[in-house]
């Protein structure tokens, strides 16, 4: 069984920070993930909730977008605040929370960028390495809403910036797909996060090895 999704927040302000308020208090232990993209430019980024979570991320396209997340957050009301220290100017971000994640070393793999023109969003194929997996993915339309979402569920609709997930069962690539309302410039990657029921092929063949040695052993008694 892979994450189970919670609930999600959106928001586009102006200004040189974002504030991402979960509707509901977050549940202790849960995976919360924040994604975003200041328009006006790269700056040094920072991140904080009301919580006091451990965030880890990283910055990309020079410090323009964003990706952070915290494991086993704390619960109750949490506001989540990233701040730029670029331009002012229009912030487009979401925030989303799923429980059922590892509690240690949730990430599998932050995916590649992909990106294109027309309607059809293809984002993959990308290689689950666990079974049991959610790929989360954030996508920018540029302002076009998503008709269909193909192999995806979608969470978090916003004007600019959309959330959707994908669970996964077996080890192997995946490709998540959705449809635009129009054509225009869309761009995507995925997140690979493990759950309490993710299992490596090592992992797998590893057991399979003990019971059979075991197994074994038994039949020489």
């Amino acid at each position: 069984m892979a994450l189970t999704f919670v609930q999600a927040v959106n928001n586009e302000p102006n200004g040189t920070s974002i504030s991402l308020t979960y509707p509901f208090g977050t549940t202790l232990g849960s995976f919360l993930l924040v994604y975003g993209r200041f328009t006006t430019g790269s700056g040094t980024i920072g991140i904080s909730d009301t919580l006091g979570n451990t965030w880890h991320g990283l910055i990309a396209n020079g410090g323009t977008d964003f990706l952070y997340w915290a494991n086993n957050a704390g619960s109750g009301a949490d506001t989540v605040t990233v701040t730029t220290t670029a331009a002012s100017g229009l912030i487009v971000g979401f925030g989303v929370e799923y429980t059922g994640q590892l509690a240690s070393s949730p990430i599998d793999f932050v995916g590649s960028n992909f990106s294109a023109t027309g309607t059809s969003v293809v984002i993959g194929p990308s290689t689950a390495n666990y079974t049991n997996e959610t790929f989360i993915v954030p996508l920018y339309p540029d302002s076009q809403s998503v008709t269909t979402t193909g192999s995806t569920t979608l969470r978090s609709p916003g004007r600019y910036l959309v959330a959707m997930d994908l669970s996964t069962t077996s080890v192997g690539p995946y490709t998540a797909t959705a449809t635009l309302g129009s054509s225009t410039y869309w761009s995507a990657f995925n997140i690979g996060v493990k759950s309490t029921t993710s299992v490596s092929p090592s992992a797998s063949s590893s057991w399979m090895t003990v019971a059979l040695a075991n197994s074994l052993r038994g039949l020489r008694h």
